[in-house]
């Protein structure tokens, strides 16, 4: 056999393991999260931490989350901020965030999607309308939306688990 046929033969095979261990570590430090308009499905927000950003449909920005240190759980980017409480609980009614006041209510046994989690109902007054998020402590933030009386309408976690879920939660592709 040739020897540039052989070297060819073992090279390939090594390159194309090498790339493939590059693109799974790399999938495994990323995360992100994509969330469906359930009336107009072309609609979509994403949130993605590698590279740190904030997307609404194609347009993507840049983002900044709040440290693993933080006591909140949070994104921020131009026109759009999320925080919740790292802890909370039944008691936790209202918080603030950078100076954004944020309040919640605490449903049990919320069904959606076939999931029948405990979900804490999180608004805060945003201009004129309100910003609702749907939240738990198991999934993280399964549903956003109602900015600005209604302009932006409203989305749901189109994976198994959001955006500040807990470690556990498993992603299922």
């Amino acid at each position: 056999m040739d020897a540039n046929k052989l070297t060819y033969r073992m090279v390939t095979p090594l390159l194309l393991l090498i790339v493939l261990l590059f693109g799974v570590i790399n999938i495994a430090t990323a995360e992100q999260w994509l969330y469906v308009n359930p009336v107009r499905p072309n609609e979509t927000i994403s949130i993605e931490t590698s590279p740190n950003s904030f997307g609404i449909n194609d347009v993507q920005q840049s983002a900044k989350f709040c440290s693993k240190t933080s006591k909140f759980i949070c994104v921020t980017t131009k026109g759009f901020q999320f925080s919740v409480p790292r802890n909370i609980s039944d008691e936790t009614v209202e918080w603030e965030s950078d100076g954004v006041k944020y309040k919640s209510k605490k449903l049990n046994r919320f069904n959606i999607l076939g999931m029948q989690e405990t979900i804490f109902h999180i608004h805060r007054k945003e201009g004129e309308g309100v910003a609702v998020f749907l939240y738990s402590k198991k999934k993280g933030l399964i549903g956003l939306g109602g900015f600005q009386s209604d302009s932006m309408g409203f989305y749901i976690l189109a994976q198994s688990c959001g955006f500040g879920a807990d470690k556990d939660c498993v992603m299922v592709k």
